[in-house]
């Protein structure tokens, strides 16, 4: 494994991921549009007919689902470079230390290895997708609670047209 290039292996779990959201038929994409909805103001909000505020609202429910998918993704990467890491340390966590050095402090002793460069490649890109993870954690349910409030905006308009 150590010979593999990481960023086509994570090239090849991306793919194998699409492949399999295709099949089960969920595609979300990123949507242009939404960021200009979710940077509506409380006017732009208010000018919306109910039709708009529905189309908007769907806009960023799908939107939403394409942020809980990249952080679906992000979890996935880092499943596997967590489990390439238990593996690339198993076979040589006895060489570092002694056998008074507990098992936690070799590991800390092989993943602070920098002549090991496939295992400070894996650490770095670990790394990057915890930072990544962490970045989106909670912004697609926001972004569904955005939507929640322009279909609630959709009934009221309707409801003040009704009683009009």
């Amino acid at each position: 494994m150590a010979g593999e290039n990481i960023n086509d292996k994570i090239a090849n779990l991306d793919k194998m991921l699409d492949e399999f959201n295709t099949k089960i038929g969920v595609k979300f994409s990123k949507s242009n549009l939404a960021e200009v909805i979710i940077n509506y103001s409380s006017d732009d909000i208010r000018a919306l007919s109910e039709e708009e505020c529905l189309e908007s609202a769907y806009v960023l429910y799908s939107h939403a689902g394409y942020i809980q998918k990249e952080s679906n993704r992000l979890d996935a990467r880092i499943r596997w470079l967590n489990r390439c890491i238990q593996i690339e340390t198993a076979d040589k966590i006895k060489m570092y230390g002694d056998k008074y050095t507990s098992f936690q402090e070799r590991l800390l002793l092989i993943n602070g290895d920098k002549t090991n460069e496939y295992m400070s490649r894996l650490q770095d890109v670990l790394m990057h997708c915890e930072i990544r993870k962490e970045e989106i954690s909670f912004i697609s349910s926001r972004i569904s609670a955005m939507a929640n409030l322009l279909e609630n905006a959709k009934r009221l308009k309707n409801k003040i047209k009704w009683e009009q």
